[in-house]
């Protein structure tokens, strides 16, 4: 790799880390004091995997699961949220 290459890859990097950090401080407005969980979340989104939320009821997890559909615009088992009544 060249020296050109791979500046070009740096900014692209440095780009993307913006969005992410915009994104989670976006997030961690309306899920506050959960920090560790969304960033862990964002984690296991960009590395393809999967999530299971569990806890207490009033921890926000269907919200953080809503959240994280549309800035990702995914539609998939991973978003899945349980139904409300």
């Amino acid at each position: 790799m060249d020296l050109t290459a791979i500046q070009q890859l740096n900014e692209q990097v440095e780009h993307e880390a913006l969005f992410l950090h915009d994104l989670l401080a976006e997030i961690n407005k309306i899920m506050v004091g959960q920090e560790r969980l969304v960033e862990r979340v964002l984690i296991a989104l960009l590395a393809d995997g999967h999530i299971l939320l569990e806890g207490v009821p009033g921890l926000a997890k269907t919200l953080l699961s809503r959240r994280w559909r549309r800035p990702f615009r995914r539609n998939s088992p991973a978003f899945s949220s349980p139904p409300t009544s």
